[in-house]
């Protein structure tokens, strides 16, 4: 008996299965014909499970189609789903616990890699110290040994060399996992974040609702529309999940962005504030405003063409000086 489960705690697993029982080559055949996807053997739980599928809402229909597959080849399946979102604040504590376990994880892996390349560099050395720099003689009884050894200083250099390039990755891997819950809460990439949350939210709605597309002539006039009706059946489930998840964590990072504002730690401009002749900074420095679009700022670039500016992307805004503050240098000179 075999059961597809799926919490926001633990993702999408697969409990029941063991090794050479077929389940796990009848879904890497599935995935193979494109059938289902996500699934991968995860050898630190010692299951098979879906991808990036904790803290998210299920997908209902990869998790019914995998159990499909399985009662194909032969098993009993159940499915048991639970799509309750965690609590934000327990998601964000977990994901910090998960990083610094990483990271911990990666520094011992550097110094382990470390402590090895030194071990073999050291290894080169002594070898090297034996030989004193003598030249291989030729017809020598002394010679194939002397091969030998230099062939194996050189082997061991090489792995030294090879060792501690790995270590420097793993180092840098640690790095960046110590830096990641910074970075996750950088204000600027918090508002991205909510601004990309809201727009799947309004798909989500979209899809709850049903919607009407409008095909129109060049003079406006209709000629054809594609009416989507609201979804039903497994689908409405599917994005009443979404969006359970969508709410919280928008809820959640909104409150997040309100605090950093309020704390004064983050100043977003207010892109209806901004107006053609202003100067805004950006990742390349002051420049003029051409246009405010709907969610960018065009702005002059040096070249036949403007930059796009996001709103987040903005960091100083200097109005246009009014006309009469402009210094008029022909009347100063008069």
């Amino acid at each position: 008996m075999l059961k597809i489960t799926h919490t926001s705690e633990d993702g999408t697993l697969l409990e029941g299965s063991s090794k050479g029982d077929g389940a796990w080559d009848a879904i890497k055949a599935a995935q193979a014909q494109f059938r289902i996807r996500g699934w991968k053997y995860f050898p630190s739980i010692r299951k098979v499970g879906v991808q990036q599928s904790r803290f998210r809402a299920p997908n209902l229909y990869n998790i019914h189609n995998t159990a499909g597959v399985l009662r194909d080849a032969g098993f009993d399946v159940t499915v048991e789903v639970d799509g309750t979102p965690l609590d934000m604040s327990e998601q964000e504590g977990s994901r910090a616990e998960r990083m610094d376990d990483r990271a911990d994880a990666l520094r011992a892996k550097a110094d382990r890699l470390s402590a090895a390349a030194e071990g073999r560099a050291n290894a080169a050395h002594r070898m090297a110290e034996v030989m004193q720099g003598e030249p291989i003689k030729q017809g020598h009884h002394s010679a194939a040994r002397h091969r030998r050894d230099a062939a194996r200083a050189e082997g061991h250099m090489r792995a030294s060399i090879e060792l501690e390039d790995a270590a420097s990755r793993a180092a840098g891997r640690a790095e960046a996992a110590e830096r990641h819950m910074a970075r996750r809460e950088n204000p600027r990439r918090v508002m991205r974040r909510v601004e990309t949350l809201q727009a799947d939210l309004r798909r989500v709605q979209r899809g709850l609702d049903g919607h009407t597309r409008n095909f129109l002539r060049h003079d406006g006039s209709l000629y054809a529309q594609d009416v989507t009706p609201p979804a039903s059946g497994l689908g409405r489930e599917q994005l009443l999940l979404e969006k359970a998840h969508l709410e919280g964590q928008i809820g959640y990072w909104q409150e997040f962005l309100d605090k950093e504002i309020a704390a004064g730690r983050f100043n977003p401009v207010d892109l209806s504030s901004i107006k053609p002749g202003d100067r805004i900074k950006y990742w390349r420095g002051w420049s003029t405003v051409v246009k405010v679009n709907r969610v960018t700022v065009s702005v002059e670039s040096g070249y036949s063409w403007p930059d796009k500016v996001k709103v987040d992307e903005i960091t100083g805004h200097q109005p246009a000086q009014p006309a009469e503050d402009v210094l008029d240098l022909d009347e100063v000179k008069s």
